[in-house]
Parts: C-alpha cells; sequence; structure tokens
C-alpha cells in the first residue's frame, strides 16, 4: 500500500468520531441529491408520458382545426395509399355522460355517525371524454392495465381509474363519518354527502328498484365497518354491464336495472348496452375520467357514423415527416390540419431538458456546501496537525505525498457517504412518491445512470473539499510549524476575505441588473451570477463573524457567565474556521427564506389577484344551446359569456432562446358581454376604448407580463399565429389576467401538455374567426357566468351542472374553489421543499460538530490551564456553547442576507424571461422558525461534545500530547 494511503487511513483512525461526521455530512448530501434526481427524472418520465398517451407514438397527425369538429374517416384511406406511409389510425373522442343507480349504505342518524347505516339507492351521472379506437391504436397509445384487456368486440368498454371512482361506492362518505366520530355527528351533508360535487359528477336520491330478482344486499347494516364492505361489494367490476342511455332525465325507464349499468347521455332515445372489460391507470399527473370503446360502437354511439377526431400517420423509415407534410398538406380539405408530432414532443421534450439546468444547480450547490464542510474540517485538522506534518518532512516525506494524503483522505469520504448516501435517497423519493401518491399519480422509476450521477457528486464533494487542505499541508515548512500556534489572523486577510466576498455579491447583481437580453442574463447568471453570489456569502461569513463576535460576545457572556473577554478573543483567534463552519450552516436557511418569500409573493401578488368568475363550465366544445340554456335560468344567473381558449405563437418570446419555447392562450370573447361580468384591471390604456377597439377588429388585450417582458404597450402591434395562418394585431390594452387560461390548464381541458401555453392573449371571437381559423367557428370550451348576488352558490352550481353536463360539460366550479386548492398545492410544495432545506440545514450540523470536536481536541492544553487555575468544569461547556451560538448567530445573518439576494436575482430573472413581477417581502414568520431551528441544531451539535469536555479532568488535559 501507497505510503500516503497508510498516512490517511491513520489520520481518519485516530480521529474516528470526526471523520463518522463528515462522512454522515456527505451521505445526507448524497441522499438529498439522489432522492431530488430520482424523483424528478420520475415525473419527467411520467410527463412523457402523459404526451405519448395524448399524441401518440406516430409520426404525422391529422386532425381538425378552429371550429371543424371532425376529420371525415375517408381520409383514412386517402393517408393510406400516400406512398411513404406505413399505417393511417383513426381515433374518436367525444364527450359523454356515465349514469349509475346503486345502493348506498348511509348513517341512519346524524348523532350516531358509526351506528346503523340504511340502505339508500343514489343516480349518479359523470361526465367523461369516451374514445373509440381501432386495435391499431394499442401500439400507438399503449394503456396501463390494473386488469382486463382491451376492448375488442363492439358491446365492450374499458374504464380508467378516475372514472371507475367517480362512479364508484361511496365509502368516502363513511370516511368522512368516521373522522367526526369524536363529535358524535355527522360533517355537512353538502360536504360529506356529496363527494362529486366538483369532480364532473352530479347525484341525486332515487326510490329502490323494483326489480325483485337482483340482490340489493341488506336494508341496513349494523354499523359504518360493515357499511364500508357492503360499499364495496357493490362496486363496479370486470363482467358488469353498461346501458347506454339517451339523458340522464330519461334513465328513469331503467331504473329496475340495478347499478352496474351505466348510461351514456346523448341526442337519442336508443338503449345499448356494452361490458366493463378493463380498467386502466389515471394518466400521470392528473387528468380527466376516460373511457374506451372500439371506434364503431362510439360512432353509433354519437351517430356520426363517417367522422373521426384525427388520424395517427406511421411513415416508412427513409421517409422525411416535413417533406411528407409539405407535399400532402394542401390536398388536405379546408379546416384539417396535416403536422409533425416530433415538433410537439421536441418541444416539450426541450422544456424538460431545460429543467435538468435547474437540478444541475441546485445539485452542485447542495454537494458544494458539503464540500465547504469537509474543507472546514479538513483544514481544521491540517492546522491542529502542523507540528505532526512539519516532522514528516524532516523525515523525507514530500510535498505530494503530503497533498495525496488529504485527497485520499477526501476520496475515502466521499467513497463512504456515497455508498451510505445514495440507497437513503432513493428511499427518500420512494416515502415522498407515497405519501403523495394521489397528486402526481406517477411511479418510482430508478435508473443506474441516475445514482452513478448522484455517486460520482458525493466523490467530487470529497475531493473538492480536501483540496485547499491539501495545498495548505504541501506548504507546510518544519521551521514554522513549530510557531504556528503562536500566530494571529491578520487584519489584512480578514480585509481580503471582504473584499473578494463583496465582489462576488456584486457581480451577481450585475449579471441580473444590467444584462443585454433574457438569454444572455440567464446565462450570466447561471455560469457567473449564482456562483459568486454563494461564493461570496461563504466567504462573507468569515468577516460576520468578526463583526458579530464583537457586537454580540460581551452580551452572551454575561448572559453565560464567562469572563468579558474570553469568548471573543477564543473566536477572533480562529475566525476562518468558524466563519465558514457558518458559512456552510447559512445555505440551509436560505433557501428556507428563498423558497417561502417566493411562495408567499406567489400567493400574494399573482394567485389571489386573478379575477375568477363566479361560476364557470368547462368542456371540449359547447354548442350555442349550453349558453342558451344558461341564459334562461335568469333567477340564479344574471350573465354568460362563451369563451374560446387557443393554444397561439406570438412575435412575444419568453423562456431562454433554443433552451425552451412556450406559446401563449388566445382567449376568445364577445366584448360586450365579456366586460358586463369580468372586471379586467388595465394597466396601460382603458376599458371603454378597449371594447370599441376589440368591435371594430383588428385589435387585443394582452396580459401585463407581455409589457414587463418584452415592453409591449398600447398602438404596438403584435403578431400572432395559429396553425401557420398568422395575422398582426394591434395592441388595445395591458390588463391584468382574470385567470381564465388557468382554468383551463387547473382542469387540463385541451392537449395543455402538449401546447406549453404561458401568458394571455385577449380578442373577438370575430376576429378569432377570421384571421386565424380560416372562416371556421371557434371552439367553446369555457363559459364565463355571473351568479346573481343573492343566489345560494352551493345550489347554483350544482343547478348549473345538472343542466349542463347533457351539452358537455366536463367541470362545472367557481373560483374560489380553485383558488383553494391552488393555494393548498403551493402550501403543499413549500412544505416538501422546506424539508430539503431542513436536510440542508441538518447536513451542516455534522460541520458545526466536528468544529467543536477539532477545536477541543487542539486546545485541550489550554482548556486544562484554564481549569488549573480555578476555572470550573461548567466553564468550559459555556465556553464551547457560546462559540455554537456565535455560529449560529452568524449562520443566520448570512443565511437572511444570501436569501434575500437570491429572492431579488431571482425576480429579475422571472422578469426578464417571463414577464412575472413578484414584490412581497420575505415572511416574517417562516423566517423566525428558520433561525430558531438553526440556533437550536447549532447548539444541539455542540452540547455532546461540550459536556465530554466539562466531564474531563485537568490533569488529562494537560497531559494531552497535541495540545
Amino acid at each position: 500500500m501507497r505510503p500516503a494511503w497508510l498516512l490517511a487511513i491513520k489520520s481518519a483512525s485516530e480521529r474516528r468520531s470526526r471523520w463518522v461526521l463528515l462522512v454522515l455530512a456527505v451521505a445526507l448530501s448524497a441522499a438529498l441529491i439522489s432522492a431530488v434526481l430520482v424523483g424528478l427524472y420520475s415525473v419527467n418520465i411520467g410527463l412523457e408520458r402523459r404526451v405519448a398517451r395524448t399524441v401518440g407514438s406516430g409520426d404525422l397527425r391529422i386532425r381538425a382545426v378552429g371550429g371543424v369538429t371532425a376529420v371525415a374517416q375517408s381520409l383514412v384511406e386517402v393517408a393510406s395509399q400516400w406512398p411513404e406511409v406505413t399505417s393511417a389510425v383513426p381515433r374518436l373522442q367525444r364527450q359523454l355522460i356515465l349514469e349509475i343507480v346503486r345502493p348506498v349504505w348511509e348513517p341512519a342518524s346524524r348523532e350516531q355517525p358509526l351506528g346503523a347505516h340504511t340502505q339508500r339507492f343514489k343516480r349518479i351521472n359523470s361526465s367523461l371524454t369516451a374514445t373509440g379506437i381501432t386495435p391499431a391504436e394499442h401500439d400507438l397509445r399503449p394503456l396501463d392495465f390494473i386488469e382486463g384487456r382491451w376492448p375488442t368486440a363492439d358491446n365492450e368498454i374499458v374504464l380508467d381509474e378516475l372514472a371507475l371512482r367517480q362512479l364508484g361506492p361511496r365509502s368516502r362518505i363513511i370516511a368522512n363519518v368516521k373522522a367526526q366520530a369524536e363529535n358524535k355527528t355527522l360533517p355537512d351533508p353538502a360536504l360529506s354527502l356529496s363527494p362529486f360535487a366538483d369532480a364532473g359528477s352530479v347525484e341525486s336520491s332515487v326510490a329502490k328498484p323494483a326489480d325483485t330478482a337482483r340482490d340489493f344486499g341488506p336494508a341496513t347494516a349494523a354499523n359504518a365497518d360493515e357499511a364500508v364492505i357492503l360499499n364495496e361489494r357493490f362496486m363496479l367490476k370486470l363482467g358488469d354491464t353498461i346501458s347506454v342511455v339517451s339523458r340522464p332525465s330519461d334513465a328513469n325507464g331503467l331504473l329496475s336495472k340495478l347499478g352496474d349499468r351505466i348510461g351514456i347521455a346523448r341526442t337519442t332515445t336508443k338503449v345499448r348496452e356494452l361490458t366493463l372489460v378493463g380498467i386502466v391507470r389515471q394518466p400521470p399527473l392528473g387528468g380527466r375520467a376516460s373511457a374506451y370503446m372500439t371506434l364503431p360502437t362510439l360512432q353509433d354511439v354519437v351517430k356520426s357514423p363517417s367522422t373521426v377526431s384525427e388520424i395517427d400517420i406511421t411513415l416508412k423509415k427513409t421517409a422525411v415527416a416535413d417533406t411528407v407534410v409539405n407535399t400532402y398538406k394542401p390536398t388536405l380539405p379546408r379546416g384539417i390540419s396535416l403536422s409533425t408530432t416530433e415538433k410537439i414532443t421536441g418541444q416539450i421534450s426541450k422544456n424538460l431538458e431545460s429543467n435538468r439546468i435547474g437540478f444541475t444547480v441546485v445539485s452542485m450547490f447542495a454537494f458544494l456546501g458539503a464540500a465547504f464542510i469537509i474543507m472546514t474540517a479538513m483544514t481544521t485538522a491540517v492546522t491542529e496537525r502542523q507540528r505532526e506534518l512539519a516532522v514528516l518532512r524532516c523525515i523525507g516525506c514530500s510535498r505530494l505525498q503530503l497533498i495525496e494524503t488529504q485527497l485520499v483522505q477526501g476520496l475515502l469520504i466521499g467513497v463512504v457517504g456515497a455508498f451510505l448516501g445514495v440507497p437513503l435517497g432513493v428511499l427518500f423519493a420512494r416515502i415522498l412518491f407515497w405519501w403523495y401518491a394521489k397528486e402526481i399519480r406517477v411511479p418510482l422509476v430508478v435508473t443506474w445512470e441516475r445514482l452513478v450521477l448522484a455517486f460520482c457528486g458525493a466523490l467530487l464533494a470529497g475531493l473538492l473539499g480536501a483540496a485547499f487542505p491539501a495545498i495548505m499541508s504541501a506548504r507546510v515548512s518544519p521551521l514554522a510549524a513549530l510557531t504556528v500556534r503562536s500566530k494571529l489572523p491578520s487584519r489584512r486577510g480578514i480585509l481580503i476575505t471582504l473584499t473578494c466576498a463583496l465582489a462576488g455579491l456584486g457581480l451577481n447583481i450585475l449579471t441580473v441588473k444590467f444584462g443585454d437580453n433574457a438569454t444572455s442574463t440567464f446565462w450570466y447568471y447561471i455560469t457567473l451570477g449564482l456562483p459568486g453570489m454563494v461564493i461570496g456569502y461563504f466567504l462573507l461569513a468569515v468577516p460576520a463573524m468578526v463583526g458579530i463576535t464583537t457586537l454580540c460576545a460581551p452580551l452572551i457572556s454575561k448572559l453565560i457567565g464567562l469572563p468579558p473577554l474570553l469568548l471573543q478573543r477564543t473566536v477572533r483567534a480562529t475566525p476562518y474556521r468558524f466563519g465558514f463552519t457558518a458559512g456552510a450552516m447559512m445555505a440551509g436557511l436560505a433557501v428556507m427564506v428563498a423558497l417561502w418569500a417566493q411562495g408567499r409573493a406567489i400567493l400574494d401578488d399573482y394567485l389571489t389577484k386573478f379575477k375568477f368568475p363566479d361560476a364557470f363550465v368547462l368542456g371540449l366544445n359547447f354548442p350555442p344551446e349550453a349558453q342558451q340554456k344558461l341564459d334562461a335560468m335568469s333567477d340564479i344567473i344574471i350573465g354568460t359569456n362563451r369563451i374560446s381558449l387557443v393554444p397561439v405563437e406570438t412575435s412575444a418570446r419568453f423562456g431562454v432562446q433554443g433552451l425552451n419555447t412556450f406559446k401563449s392562450s388566445f382567449i376568445g370573447f364577445e366584448p360586450e358581454r365579456f366586460f358586463a361580468i369580468t372586471k379586467l384591471n388595465f394597466i396601460d390604456g382603458d376599458q371603454d376604448a378597449a371594447i370599441s377597439k376589440l368591435k371594430s377588429g383588428n385589435h387585443v388585450l394582452v396580459a401585463k407580463e407581455f409589457q414587463v417582458s418584452n415592453g409591449i404597450k398600447v398602438g404596438d402591434t403584435l403578431k400572432v399565429t395559429y396553425e401557420g395562418r398568422s395575422h398582426d394585431f394591434t395592441v388595445a390594452g395591458v390588463v391584468t389576467s382574470p385567470g381564465l387560461d388557468v382554468i383551463s390548464k387547473y382542469f387540463q381541458i385541451g392537449d395543455e401538455y402538449v401546447d406549453q401555453a404561458i401568458h394571455t392573449v385577449f380578442g373577438a371571437r370575430d376576429d378569432l374567426r377570421a384571421h386565424l381559423m380560416d372562416g371556421n367557428e371557434p371552439p367553446t370550451q369555457l363559459i364565463n357566468i355571473a351568479i346573481a348576488e343573492k343566489a345560494d352558490e352551493r345550489k347554483a352550481l350544482e343547478r348549473i351542472r345538472m343542466e349542463t353536463i347533457p351539452y358537455g360539460a366536463i367541470q362545472a366550479g367557481s373560483g374560489r374553489r380553485i383558488i383553494n386548492d391552488l393555494i393548498g398545492f403551493i402550501q403543499r410544495a413549500l412544505v416538501v421543499s422546506s424539508a430539503v432545506a431542513v436536510l440542508s440545514m441538518i447536513v451542516a450540523c455534522f460541520g458545526v460538530a466536528n468544529l467543536v470536536i477539532a477545536g477541543i481536541h487542539a486546545r485541550q492544553f489550554e482548556f486544562g490551564v484554564l481549569r488549573a487555575v480555578g476555572a470550573h468544569h461548567s466553564t468550559l461547556v459555556r465556553l464551547v456553547l457560546g462559540e455554537a451560538l456565535l455560529i449560529g448567530l452568524t449562520a443566520c445573518v448570512v443565511g437572511t442576507l444570501l436569501g434575500m439576494q437570491a429572492i431579488y436575482a431571482g425576480r429579475q430573472i422571472d422578469a426578464k424571461l417571463f414577464g412575472i413581477v413578484l414584490t412581497s417581502a420575505p415572511p416574517l414568520l417562516p423566517t423566525a422558525a428558520a433561525w430558531s431551528f438553526v440556533i437550536v441544531i447549532t447548539l444541539a451539535a455542540a452540547i455532546p461534545a461540550a459536556l465530554a469536555l466539562g466531564k474531563r479532568s485537568p490533569r488529562s488535559l494537560l497531559s494531552a500530547v497535541r495540545g
């Protein structure tokens, strides 16, 4: 074995506790990164699968655009004849209604929620998207089956998990009842007994079916547990029969057919029965309830035997997709689009790739924090072993061997930390995905490539942390080493450190404030500004430690009963050791401050300023009769407006050019009806003039983000492009968005994962029809509703839902619900992100513990002298805890400053790239909690070593060889 390896192993064995602490710091850093890496990769895989289910694996896609609602099935044969094509596969999508009548066991008394339960019969209508497929669909868009198989016959149907859950037994009612058991009362019936109220489903009570030949179960259940069993017994299962009926209100004649019969509402009265043959998983990251059946079956149900929604085309390997599009697109009928799927999936893949840049930056600084801890600890060890290293030099040890010794120690720390941390990180990720399984619905995907990256990062952290100590050890002079303990740090060195720190902070501000454009600003920030800021604050911790010690040490000494100058002189003797340890501790607190400030800003400055409508209904394409039906409900509705949501490209640019690409949402409306029930806040321009210009045509309103990021103002020209058609519009006003596009994305109406649209352009439906849709009527995906002031909102929404389901309503709800759900989502995200920050603080506390142990070990003789001249053993304990308290205070101050500058820089980047302006200050309560946590864990890290020091006798301290 090489001498350097023997020296490294000997050094580690002599300082086992300190070596273990460093290994744990690296292990937790590796765990953090491997957990985030595996989690992010799994989410990206989920998104790709979602896109694959939406777009398919074909090379080209024929579909209707604009107001054209269907593609002639005859085009399947036409496309199949193209010489470059190997297959053309049609599919049809339509909005349908499922209806089920089934028994439900509910509490007989509100005063006894866990007592006897009575059988009642419920009729549930659920809106979903039905897809008619052919056998060739199996290869283009594979489904993840829980059980069963694909529909192959015309009398078969497959449901996904969400559709099954919306039509399943009401066991959620029982769960709500159990949660209220301590109060001995039932929850509000409007909340607990209508779990489908906002989930695209409605329910109503019906009489018991007259069919005596069917088993309906017992009339009563003895208790809640028995009721749960009965409810689950009558859930939908493979082999059950599903009935197709004309409308929910026409289903009375079918009430004699129990449960497991589902009605699909359409315009005819023909009844058709289908058999449930499969259940598939819900798409990753949410989605709409879906059903699958054969193409002829769905065509017959909707009475559209010769039309489809789209045609997926697979090309021969030698064919060039763009060439095929350019050749055959002009031959297609008006309103029919031919495009390459690679343009869609390529754009999404590029945007997903941009996420990896952020992850790489986070990973780099997480391991950089671990490297700082290793560097501080190993530098302390080198300083402590100056005499030993000098002796090694005297007996023939070369400088390269000393360097190799330090690097080997760092490598060993990285290897052992990686072996411990990487599996632990995978475990963390599994727990997180299990805990939030209902929200993300993505399986954890673990690949060796990701784990190897985390492993290599841990090794790199060990080597980087050992680099500076290795240089220090190589510079050891035998004569200088004899007097090393008599040297005090120079004021010049502190000033140089301060100057370098301020230079790094100034570089960060320069990169975000004075970049030529958004893209260059982003790259300057990532490559120069961000590293400069982090390293700058790490260096700033040293002069900050000196300053805080000067200000706070006298007070702390007085509070804990230390001699006036003892604590101050002790810390100022080794400011770099204490300062760098505080610098390593500050990272987690900075992340906490930045996260909560950004989250609060999103809530206060962005989300809560959306002016959502009183109510709305969402669908794929409402007919005009849907709005007429709502207008007729004048007792509860005072106004409606049809909204078209179309993804478009504009001449404005958002994001980083060459890295990601975003579209915008064009919201088409009828100006007078829209402004009668919707209030927009005009940043530039005024409402009356804007309405007049919109009615005259060729004008649009833009969200304020267009002005912030691209400088667009009233009178400017904005080019808007949709499906190859472009038109130059004049900007009539700059407004705050009412959040209508957020409603669409929230419920994922249309191909939201495919469109990747941000920010909004508002214009008249007439302009949308004439200039972008070639005269075709725009689809109506949203109807905005103003509810009368005296109307009961819950009852009004229930009635709106019932009346619009026959017209294809997928969701009906209120803006208040969306706000509450989004606030809940952001708060959960903050909790998860805070866990990462807390873990970073815990990693740093191992560095504090290492420093305390190293400081005690290096000053054993001095501590023995203090005890010998009369100092009580508790004085040593209090001294060590006072040092730890100063480290914690310095970490709090510097970490808060780092978090605030990170907020400033991030908001500058957000404004330039995306036009998003956030202004809220860091929240006091989370910041105070983070300060408290840093102080507590810093003291906790020092307490074991301090107590052990207090138990040692003066003789053992004075006899320390290295003292």
